[in-house]
C-alpha cells in the first residue's frame, strides 16, 4: 500500500488534553518547529464548538509547519475542517465510511489494540495506518489505550500489514 503522508518516518504526535486553547496553540507551535510526521488532535469528551475551534487553529499551525494534522475519533470534524485525515477507534466510525467522507486522498488510520485481525480488518477497510500496537506512556485521560506492555505480537501485526 502507498501511504499518504508526505513523511512516513519520524515522530506522530498527538495534542494533550487541553481546554485552553491559546496554550495548546502555545505548546504545539513550539512542537512544530521540529516538524513530526504527522499531528494527531486528540480531545476526549469536549464540547464540540472547542473541539471546532482547536482543530481549525492547529491547521493554522500544521499548514505553517508542513505538517499532516489527522482529527482522533471524528470524521465529520476532520471533513468540516479541512484536516488531512482521522484516526478512528473500534467504536468511532465505520472506517469506509469516513474514506468515503474524506476522499481517496485522505490519512485514515485506526487503533487496534493489540489485535492483528483488527488491523488486517482496519486495512481492508480503507485505513492507511493502524496504532496502539503497543504505547510507551499511559494515557492520562481514560481513553481506553492498551496498557503498556501489553504488545501481543508488534512484530507480527506489522510485518502481516507490510504484506497488504
Amino acid at each position: 500500500m502507498t501511504s499518504r503522508l508526505p513523511k512516513t518516518d519520524g515522530i506522530y504526535l498527538i495534542t494533550p488534553q487541553m481546554d485552553d486553547t491559546a496554550r495548546l496553540y502555545s505548546l504545539i507551535g513550539s512542537l512544530l518547529q521540529q516538524p513530526p510526521a504527522l499531528l494527531q488532535y486528540r480531545h476526549k469528551g469536549t464540547d464540540p464548538a472547542l473541539k471546532h475551534r482547536q482543530a481549525r487553529a492547529l491547521l493554522l499551525l500544521c499548514r505553517d509547519a508542513g505538517v499532516p494534522l489527522v482529527i482522533n475519533d471524528d470524521w465529520s470534524l476532520a471533513r468540516d475542517v479541512g484536516a488531512d485525515g482521522v484516526h478512528l477507534g473500534e467504536l468511532d466510525g465505520d472506517l469506509k465510511t469516513a474514506r468515503s467522507m474524506l476522499g481517496r486522498n485522505a490519512i485514515i488510520g485506526a487503533s487496534c489494540y493489540n489485535s492483528l485481525a483488527l488491523a488486517q480488518k482496519a486495512t481492508a477497510d480503507g485505513a492507511e495506518h493502524v496504532t496502539a500496537l503497543q504505547r510507551a506512556f499511559e494515557a492520562q485521560d481514560g481513553g481506553g489505550a492498551v496498557e503498556p506492555g501489553a504488545n501481543v505480537g508488534q512484530r507480527a501485526i506489522k510485518g502481516a500489514i507490510q504484506g497488504l
